[in-house]
């Protein structure tokens, strides 16, 4: 009979207490311990290599970034556009190298001038070169005081090397009352065309009462952009005494056409008798442009 005033009956046995937990053995705790130090170990020994990887990788990849720059950079410096000084200096090369052409194509070249019957001024114009040159003239005029009263320029182009071109200078009624002129030439190679003078046919020259008639053939490959003529009119004395200058422009190849040249005057367009006349081909070239 249970009394929960303490009351214990004689037959009461106490229970026996449970057997404790088996304690862990401690080879299987050297065991666990030793498989983790070794687990540990391995991770500390792989890290380092890791590491090693890692910074390979990454500096490979720093050493492409360096050289795609390098070669961006490269690329760029040899497309960059050029800048205002380096065209100044190619510009400035360029100059220097005309100026030392012009001046070995001014040491061979001869300039003869004739008085006209008109009062003007005809150059004949020799070139000594071998290279074909465009020629510009500066022809001064002078009172009998040797004062400046007027200058006028006059042009030639494309004449071939070692060959003669005649041009006038265009002067005004009231300006051919001059005592002394002087003539400056001014030579450059001429580069911008092709000169075909030797394929230029002088077919027929006739002579009427008022004019002289030329036919002329372009026996050339190509049209001809300008031909370039003068007529020299001459005295009994063999004196150049008179200049008509005409130019054909754009005659095709194997065409044939007709230049009419004024008889030569005088200063009051009054005409003047002469003893012969001679047609000369100054040039004649297909322009590049």
């Amino acid at each position: 009979m249970n009394n929960n005033n303490g009351f214990v009956p004689d037959n009461y046995e106490p229970e026996k207490p449970k057997d404790p937990v088996e304690s862990m053995n401690n080879s299987n705790l050297d065991s666990n311990s030793s498989m983790n130090n070794n687990y540990s170990s391995n991770i500390n020994e792989e890290k380092p290599k890791d590491k090693n990887k890692l910074i390979m990788i990454i500096g490979g990849a720093v050493i492409v970034v360096l050289i795609i720059v390098l070669v961006i950079v490269l690329v760029g410096k040899k497309k960059s556009p050029k800048s205002l000084e380096d065209y100044e200096k190619e510009l400035q090369k360029i100059e220097e190298k005309e100026k030392k052409e012009e001046e070995e194509l001014s040491k061979h070249y001869e300039v003869k001038t004739h008085n006209l019957a008109n009062g003007e001024i005809l150059i004949e114009f020799e070139n000594k070169n071998s290279d074909t040159v465009d020629v510009t003239f500066k022809v001064d005029f002078y009172d009998a005081n040797n004062n400046l009263i007027n200058s006028e320029k006059a042009y030639i182009f494309s004449v071939k090397g070692n060959y003669k071109a005649y041009t006038d200078v265009f002067l005004l009624s009231n300006e051919i009352n001059f005592s002394t002129f002087k003539v400056d030439a001014k030579l450059s190679k001429s580069t911008i065309t092709e000169n075909f003078t030797d394929k230029v046919e002088i077919v027929n020259v006739n002579k009427t009462s008022n004019n002289i008639m030329v036919q002329v053939k372009n026996n050339a490959n190509k049209k001809l952009k300008i031909i370039d003529l003068a007529m020299l009119y001459y005295d009994a004395a063999g004196n150049v005494i008179g200049y008509s200058g005409s130019n054909i422009n754009d005659l095709d190849e194997n065409q044939t056409t007709s230049v009419k040249f004024t008889l030569p005057y005088d200063a009051k367009y009054n005409h003047v008798d002469f003893s012969k006349h001679e047609l000369h081909v100054n040039s004649a070239y297909y322009s590049l442009y």
